[in-house]
């Protein structure tokens, strides 16, 4: 029984590579029809931009953050920071809107 290579070894647990200017083309291709929106359609552009915010901040964090090809760990870790720090944005945005002029009514 003959031992494998390092090569061997370092092809099979070594994560492909992404493609970054496909990655980079997809984000400016979502900013143009940002940009777009925000003209075309100014009294319903916060239903088609949140969406796209979304999804263009999924690319980055998945691609650019390395968070595609680490382990699950990372990604839990992340989402956990993610899910507090949204918690913390509603909580005091409830808090603080009596504050600033905000009636509920």
């Amino acid at each position: 029984m003959s031992l494998p290579d390092n090569n061997e070894i370092n092809k099979q647990t070594e994560p492909k590579q992404p493609n970054y200017l496909v990655v980079f083309l997809a984000l400016a291709v979502l900013t143009a029809i940002e940009v777009g929106v925000s003209y075309y359609l100014p009294d319903q552009r916060v239903y088609y931009l949140v969406p796209l915010a979304f999804v263009k901040a999924g690319l980055v964090v998945l691609y650019f953050m390395h968070l595609k090809f680490d382990k699950n760990v990372f990604g839990a870790v992340f989402v956990m920071g993610v899910l507090m720090a949204v918690s913390l944005i509603i909580v005091f945005s409830i808090m603080f809107a009596p504050l600033l002029g905000f009636n509920a009514r």
